[in-house]
């Protein structure tokens, strides 16, 4: 039967079932703790943050209690609170609004309280609540509060700066800070200059231009005086100098140091002179001299510029050059003589490095020792190592080393990058301060030390050293034979792999067992055998003393230095390892063992050279060392016969800034004293 209407009956629709209202959800920390009569803050920035949600209703009712203490919440205009600063409090807003509320809540126990507070949050949707509590234990005595204290930001790498030139901070960004004291004092003392800044806007100045300045002012007008603060050496000063920043808000001081290194003054080229006035004389013809022995040499030191330019002129004689007559050592691609006599060098010892002999081509300086985590300090007073020594030596020919490492623990023993680029910016200072050495000299003192460096961070190191400096800088690489260990033979090998290898030194020494016939030879052939390194890149150390009863003697080195040139006569050379000690003996190991650079068959006085077209002019360009052995092949001739001249040959070098000028008097006569030819007076 089917439903019938009638008229005037009202239609009638089911009303919709209501739609389901979500719950809202509370977030409570888990316990907490504070100690007695010390408020506790609910932060979400400190992760224990109460907190509100609903996803469908636009407003409700957070209700906080506390079974102790007091409660309070966050003020902001998009909710309403009631009885804040209480122990029931209620929030009604948003769930955002009231979170802003709840961030930052705090709760205050009662006075001299210990024991636990229990914290309800209730949240009410109209329809729906959810109820959630945590506990605050409350116990001991909050420790007292420290402030922080004053903090300086500073550069941590050493400034280098040429002679008598300003070191300006603005692009460094130093700085003070204090999170809670708004007037600070900042005191600068320097070492080796003096500091100036210049400011406008308020703060205190006392001491400017001086080498003890305080500032005294807010933080921000103390950095912006900082940002303008210059160091200026002192007039003569060179070396390590420092400016030390000490900031205190009164009980609490932080001080920084900033190591300045001043690069020596520089000085004209020094031109040595033959000691005496000498007679070029004949009685047969045109006669010459020669000033080739070494008392008679004209050298020139610089250590600062190159090229130099060295002009010599004479009045009534005329010169020649002679460049067939070489007689300075042939020099191979490293800018190293093709057989090196080594030694070392101790500048704690006696013996100043320019009375070191000129047959020690090479020369170790010194020994760096290990300070913190790779990074390096020099073990002697820096003042016992000259600048100006040291280039001089550098200037006649001998090349010069930075020793790096030594004995047990000092060894070369880099294993993280870290270590190697704290070292690489320990030791650049030092070669700026010196002027600049020849290379650096790496050592394993003791072949079988365990926790050697990895290969990978030695040619690191060595690849870092040649981009800096060029790709002529020297990498000498030394370990001491116990026998070597295998992680020894790597490194050297990886060395000379990568081509930064210049040559490497096995030490035999303070070890009886050295001192039988071929026990040195034999693993000298053995390290070049297992390690493929070529003979030209070996260097022998002999012994550290060789007149100690556990070392070789002189006669022992002799012969096993000959073993080892009849098997390999490409061998590089010797390390007599000790200078210091050789010059006690007279120079017996050098002696022994000096490298041989040719001798010149003419001597001073009568010669049967033809004279050749010379001049009474002869100008040379080129670096000290080329310029130098070019000054041993220089014949001055004396045209005349049956007449006496006084003439003078004046010798001027030049590195195109300043120069020197020095004079040889001469006689220019057909019979020498006593009527003998030739000779110097």
């Amino acid at each position: 039967m089917g439903l019938r209407f009638y008229a005037g009956s009202p239609i009638r629709v089911p009303a919709p079932a209501p739609a389901s209202n979500a719950p809202p959800v509370n977030s409570v920390p888990s316990g907490q703790t504070t100690y007695i009569d010390t408020i506790k803050h609910f932060t979400v920035a400190g992760n224990n943050a109460v907190t509100v949600a609903d996803t469908d209703t636009p407003l409700v009712t957070a209700t906080l209690t506390t079974s102790t203490g007091m409660l309070e919440v966050m003020v902001n205009s998009s909710v309403i609170i009631s009885n804040n600063k209480s122990n029931k409090i209620i929030v009604v807003g948003s769930p955002a609004s009231i979170n802003r509320a709840l961030d930052g809540m705090r709760w205050t126990p009662p006075t001299s309280f210990s024991g636990v507070a229990t914290i309800t949050l209730r949240i009410n949707d109209g329809e729906n609540i959810d109820i959630d509590s945590f506990d605050i234990t409350v116990s001991g005595t909050a420790p007292v509060y420290i402030p922080p204290g004053p903090t300086n930001t500073v550069p941590t790498l050493t400034k280098l700066t040429p002679y008598l030139t300003n070191v300006n901070f603005s692009a460094d960004n130093i700085r003070v800070y204090d999170p809670d004291v708004a007037s600070l004092t900042t005191t600068l003392t320097t070492v080796g200059g003096t500091v100036n800044v210049s400011i406008a806007g308020g703060g205190t100045i006392t001491g400017n231009n001086t080498g003890l300045m305080t500032l005294v002012g807010t933080q921000p007008q103390i950095n912006a005086a900082l940002g303008t603060l210059v160091y200026k050496p002192n007039s003569g000063f060179w070396g390590y100098g420092k400016l030390t920043i000490s900031t205190t808000d009164g009980p609490l001081t932080d001080t920084d140091d900033i190591v300045i290194v001043v690069r020596a003054q520089e000085l004209p080229p020094v031109q040595r002179m033959p000691p005496n006035s000498y007679y070029v004389a004949n009685d047969q013809g045109p006669a010459c001299f020669v000033f080739w022995e070494v008392d008679d040499r004209i050298q020139i030191t610089t250590a600062y510029k190159a090229p130099i330019t060295t002009t010599l002129s004479d009045t009534y004689g005329s010169m020649q050059y002679m460049t067939a007559m070489g007689t300075g050592p042939t020099l191979q691609p490293d800018n190293l003589p093709a057989k090196v006599v080594y030694c070392y060098w101790d500048a704690s010892g006696t013996l100043p490095i320019k009375s070191v002999s000129i047959d020690y081509t090479c020369i170790g300086i010194v020994r760096m020792n290990h300070m913190s985590n790779g990074a390096m300090g020099w073990p002697h007073a820096i003042g016992s190592l000259a600048p100006h020594d040291l280039q001089q030596v550098r200037a006649r020919g001998q090349r010069c080393f930075l020793v790096i490492g030594g004995p047990g623990t000092r060894g070369f023993n880099y294993t993280t990058r870290e270590q190697s680029d704290n070292l690489l910016n320990s030791i650049k200072p030092y070669i700026y301060y010196l002027n600049g050495v020849d290379g650096v000299d790496f050592q394993n003192y003791d072949g079988d030390l365990t926790g050697l460096s990895l290969a990978t961070e030695a040619v690191y190191i060595a690849q870092q050293l040649k981009a800096a400096y060029g790709a002529g800088f020297n990498i000498v690489y030394t370990f001491r034979q116990n026998p070597a260990s295998q992680q020894v033979k790597d490194i050297a090998t990886a060395l000379h792999n990568a081509n930064c290898l210049t040559f490497c030194q096995q030490i035999f020494m303070e070890n009886a067992a050295f001192k039988a016939q071929y026990a040195v030879s034999n693993k000298v052939l053995q390290f070049i055998t297992d390690t493929q390194i070529p003979a030209s890149k070996v260097v022998i150390g002999l012994s550290t003393y060789y007149d100690y009863a556990t070392s070789l003697t002189l006669a022992e080195c002799t012969r096993e230095w000959g073993q080892v040139v009849a098997a390999q006569p490409t061998i590089r050379g010797v390390n007599a390892w000790s200078a210091n000690t050789d010059v006690v003996v007279n120079w017996a190991f050098i002696n022994q063992f000096k490298v041989t650079i040719g001798a010149n068959p003419l001597s001073k006085g009568k010669s049967t050279i033809t004279r050749g077209t010379g001049g009474k002019v002869l100008t040379f360009v080129g670096d000290v060392t080329t310029i130098n052995n070019a000054l041993n092949e220089i014949y001055l001739y004396s045209p005349y016969i049956n007449m006496t001249y006084n003439d003078t040959l004046v010798v001027t070098t030049t590195d195109g800034v300043m120069s020197d000028t020095r004079t040889i008097p001469l006689v220019l006569s057909s019979l020498g004293p006593g009527g003998e030819g030739g000779g110097g007076a």
